[in-house]
């Protein structure tokens, strides 16, 4: 077991779905004026992006992007019953993890419910990934982890600090705003 922030996991070299993986990532993206995002996300894995998608991948390995549901983007009180909600789906998460993915993905930007899922689904290129540690938490301590406090870690391209309020706010608003299907 390693650690990364105080949160527990073990290092892996391989990521796979419907999983969730902790790291520290850094970006840079000045062009807009109200970028922020997650130094250290949290991330329920979606799959990798194909090629075809604009999933590139160059010659040293890198260039890899993975999709994932990163709940530190919505509010505490809303990842437990959005994680509850991923594990009622069939195929079952834990025993189909590739299968629960690909049925997922679609339903996602379907159904209603899933909102909380749209407003946190990111995409993440592992050349990005800083120190080359990413861990995979262990599925007895999702609950848990989730609820942690001040695990999340906002800041801009410039590296200022960024409120988890400010962006539980605005993924609020933007849940709002997707409510029309």
């Amino acid at each position: 077991m390693e650690k990364i922030q105080g949160i527990e996991g073990t290092r892996i070299t391989r990521i796979y779905s419907a999983k969730f993986y902790f790291f520290k990532y850094v970006t840079y993206n000045s062009t807009h004026p109200d970028f922020y995002y997650d130094m250290f996300p949290l991330i329920f894995t979606l799959g990798k992006v194909p090629k075809s998608k604009g999933g590139a991948e160059d010659e040293g390995g890198g260039g890899k992007l993975i999709r994932g549901l990163n709940f530190h983007y919505i509010p505490p009180k809303m990842r437990i019953p959005l994680l509850n909600d991923l594990r009622k789906i069939s195929p079952d998460l834990y025993r189909n993890p590739v299968a629960f993915a690909r049925f997922f993905r679609p339903l996602l930007w379907r159904l209603r419910k899933y909102r909380p899922a749209r407003v946190c689904y990111r995409h993440y290129d592992i050349k990005h990934i800083r120190g080359g540690k990413v861990l995979r938490i262990h599925k007895d301590n999702w609950d848990s982890l989730l609820m942690k406090p001040r695990v999340e870690h906002f800041i801009t391209s410039t590296f200022g600090k960024y409120a988890s309020e400010r962006v539980w706010k605005n993924s609020l608003r933007e849940m709002r705003k997707s409510g029309t299907d």
